[in-house]
């Protein structure tokens, strides 16, 4: 599969951080060439001391990587407290929550609370 793969990662996904616009890519050399090319002509700023940030951030994750006060072995739980809390939530009020397993956003089908909201003024089939 690496020979077909890109992998893309963002420093405001990975650490929580919205805003920080940066991101890498890494696979094979035969794909990767072409999104060099890519970003060399789209790119025109280059946040160093965001650079700088997350590449110290990885150096210290990974040298506790699999200890407990690891961060990423510590957002996971607190995101999924944050989102069992949530789905609760949700519950609670009437909705049917589709639970996510590793995302970030949650959906919920609240068609059971269609008749306690006005909606005359949506003039789509979805009502969104």
């Amino acid at each position: 599969m690496w020979d077909r793969t890109i992998s893309i990662g963002s420093a405001g996904k990975t650490f929580s951080v919205t805003g920080w616009k940066l991101g890498w890519a890494y696979g094979p050399e035969h794909l990767i060439r072409n999104c060099g090319v890519v970003h060399q002509n789209c790119v025109y700023a280059c946040p160093t001391p965001i650079q700088e940030a997350v590449a110290r951030g990885f150096e210290k994750e990974l040298g506790r990587l699999g200890e407990k006060e690891s961060y990423f072995k510590s957002i996971s739980v607190d995101l999924k407290d944050k989102r069992d809390f949530l789905a609760e939530v949700l519950t609670d009020v009437g909705m049917k929550p589709v639970i996510p397993e590793g995302g970030y956003f949650m959906m919920a089908d609240w068609s059971s609370l269609a008749d306690r909201i006005d909606l005359s003024s949506e003039v789509d089939e979805q009502r969104d």
